[in-house]
């Protein structure tokens, strides 16, 4: 978050360029791109050459040697080191190393806080902000939702002077503190919900429409988000759904075609439970199993236009031809654009925290393939979107909106499976990219 004021305020690491403690470009490059990848431990293990045995200038010392560096130079130059320690905090918290990247960070929040009197105030400001948010997040992916919100509270206490405040063309433009303020309003609504402070957060997201880009204090995805969309949690709740807009009839058609490769995508799937090198463990840390030991949230990605899945042969995973054909079956129908399909599981007495899904831009079919229920046959795994209940069953989809906040539990001794297939919002095609697509 925030990176352009940061990169503004590690300017003064540069005199490290150059010299005897001259940085490898070539190797930062291949760290960012590792991240990128998903590859985590892969981008740790780069970033650890780049700076061996974790030695970063004191932060009285990096003032010191600010003085005498030619400022084009300074941003030129800046942003490898900017860049590659942020991203070496996030590897480390992608792979559970909270520790080490709360170190990090600590450093780099060090640092802006010996800038004063060097840095403009504002951008100082947003700095410690940016530092505290990121903090906050790994905080909370470490477990403590209560001492995370004490530390996004802290991110919104340095940005709260700047809302009223004049520019003073210091800050970047893309940087507005009333956005700022908004995006970290939503980040602390969602750490409160973690941590049981239910009516808290409910006033805290109507804060953050207040502020921020959004229209609905139950849709705040961080990412892209186009205001002129139709929003609502739920589009299709049934193939059988007979009160169905035009524009969504491709989807019926879509859910119906899913819906007739339940048996045998189930059988794919079982092999995939077996073999357990496909269905990857997700490294978002929205739920239990990642900081209590309790399960795992997995998923396995069958196809996918984002630079994530391109590895994949074909741009379709081998390991699951059932899935593949019905890809293949989804992209001829008129209508729909489909951007990726994937089998998700949840292990047994798991529960995916609340959170709202990255952008507004897309819709997502789940289907039903392996669902457990009670001895007595009642359900006992289900998602709440927007404050209404979504239960799946085996051989059911239903059409929804990830962007609004949501949770899931699997209360049930076994695991559940759903086949999960992301398509372009039908409005895309005529809709106008904005201000508000970030």
């Amino acid at each position: 978050m925030a990176n352009i004021v940061l990169l503004l305020i590690l300017n003064s690491l540069l005199p490290l360029v150059g010299g005897k403690n001259d940085i490898n470009l070539k190797l930062v490059e291949e760290g960012k791109a590792l991240y990128k990848l998903k590859k985590y431990r892969d981008s740790v293990g780069v970033f650890n050459k780049v700076f061996p045995n974790n030695k970063f200038p004191g932060a009285k010392d990096v003032w010191n040697m600010h003085a005498g560096v030619d400022s084009d130079r300074k941003v030129r130059l800046a942003e490898p080191l900017a860049d590659c320690m942020l991203v070496y905090a996030r590897s480390l918290a992608k792979i559970k190393d909270y520790k080490s990247a709360g170190k990090i960070l600590k450093h780099i929040e060090k640092i802006v806080k010996a800038g004063e009197g060097i840095l403009p105030p504002a951008v100082r400001s947003l700095g410690l902000a940016s530092m505290a948010a990121e903090m906050a997040t790994v905080i909370a992916c470490a477990g403590d939702a209560n001492k995370a919100v004490n530390k996004m509270e802290d991110a919104l206490l340095h940005i709260d002077p700047l809302l009223d405040t004049p520019s003073d063309g210091s800050v970047p433009k893309d940087q507005d503190p009333k956005l700022l303020f908004a995006t970290y309003s939503a980040e602390l609504a969602r750490f409160l919900l973690w941590a049981g402070a239910t009516e808290d957060a409910y006033e805290v997201m109507k804060m953050a429409v207040k502020w921020g880009r959004w229209k609905n204090d139950l849709q705040l995805p961080a990412g892209q988000y186009i205001p002129t969309l139709e929003a609502k949690p739920v589009h299709i709740k049934s193939s059988d759904d007979k009160n169905v807009d035009s524009r969504l009839t491709p989807f019926i058609e879509a859910l119906r075609l899913i819906e007739s490769y339940t048996g045998a995508l189930k059988e794919e799937a079982n092999i995939l439970l077996e073999a357990k090198d496909v269905l990857l463990e997700q490294n978002e840390c929205l739920h239990t199993g990642t900081t209590q030991k309790t399960g795992a949230w997995r998923y396995a990605p069958v196809y996918g236009l984002h630079s994530t899945f391109q590895a994949l042969p074909n741009f379709c995973h081998e390991a699951t031809p059932e899935a593949c054909k019905l890809v293949k079956e989804l992209q001829s129908i008129r209508g729909i654009s489909l951007e990726r399909l994937g089998y998700s599981s949840i292990d047994a007495n798991v529960h995916i925290q609340p959170h709202w899904g990255p952008t507004n831009t897309r819709l997502k079919v789940h289907l039903g393939i392996i669902i457990p229920t009670t001895t007595d046959g009642s359900s006992c795994s289900s998602m709440t979107l927007a404050g209404q209940e979504m239960i799946w069953a085996e051989s059911k989809a239903f059409l929804f909106d990830d962007s609004f906040l949501h949770e899931v539990w699997n209360n049930c001794s076994a695991t559940r499976l759903i086949l999960q297939a992301v398509f372009k919002h039908p409005d895309m095609k005529d809709s106008k990219r904005d201000s508000a697509d970030l």
